[in-house]
């Protein structure tokens, strides 16, 4: 009886247990899935065991995190640096954006009661540096039709002292000829508006007293005729 119950307590210790079967059967499976697609993958490309859970993916991963990291820093890097020169090739002055200050300046000076300089004098130097776009529509259709408009309604009517000159700037400019336009960007031009300007600057401040040219609405006056000066001298001194 004895014999009987060991012999079958030793046949249940031998017998597998299913759990185990199940666990070896499944890791039969995937050693041949495995093996299969490495079989199949292409070269260079490492098997799944070496893929996933392991050193080789952390280090490769990390790495790729690394590079896409500098790759977008370098784009950031350089879209700020051509960003920034565009903003200092849009701030940087040209020759036209200072001749339309040099007509603000001319305008100023043109209508300003404080300003004690002859007047005459401002219309042909307003024609020798104003902007190239300016010129182009005064001699262009609507710039003679405002000519005859204003020399029509002159003939019936009496025009105020102050729109006398603007109609002069006009005129003169679509009567001009080829050689005189042919002048005005060159360096004989620059320096014979900076010497006009000039002696309209000597004239402004030579009739009192400088501290008094710098009081109240006189201070337009006074910036005004220093533009004139500034912006041919910058001009010519800057290389536009």
């Amino acid at each position: 009886m004895a014999l009987l119950q060991a012999s079958r307590s030793i046949c249940c210790t031998h017998k597998p247990h299913p759990v185990t079967s199940a666990r070896r059967s499944s890791d039969v499976v995937q050693v041949q899935f495995s093996s299969t697609f490495s079989s199949h993958a292409p070269r260079g490309v490492p098997p799944l065991s070496l893929r996933f859970g392991s050193s080789f993916f952390n280090e490769s991963s990390l790495l790729k995190v690394k590079n896409e990291i500098a790759g977008v820093r370098s784009r950031i890097g350089n879209s700020g640096k051509g960003g920034a020169c565009a903003t200092v090739s849009s701030i940087t002055l040209s020759a036209e954006t200072l001749r339309w200050v040099f007509t603000c300046a001319a305008a100023a000076a043109l209508f300003l009661k404080e300003a004690s300089v002859t007047k005459s004098i401002i219309v042909p130097l307003l024609a020798l540096q104003a902007p190239r776009c300016v010129v182009t529509a005064i001699r262009g259709e609507y710039g003679m039709w405002a000519a005859f408009l204003a020399i029509l309604v002159k003939l019936f009517y009496q025009i105020p002292g102050e729109l006398q000159l603007p109609l002069a700037f006009v005129l003169l400019l679509i009567t001009a000829p080829a050689q005189v336009l042919d002048f005005r960007g060159t360096t004989a031009a620059l320096i014979t508006a900076a010497c006009v300007a000039a002696y309209l600057a000597y004239e402004h401040f030579s009739k009192g007293d400088v501290k008094d040219c710098f009081k109240g609405i006189s201070i337009f006056a006074s910036i005004a005729v220093i533009v004139l000066i500034a912006v041919p001298l910058t001009i010519f001194f800057g290389g536009y």
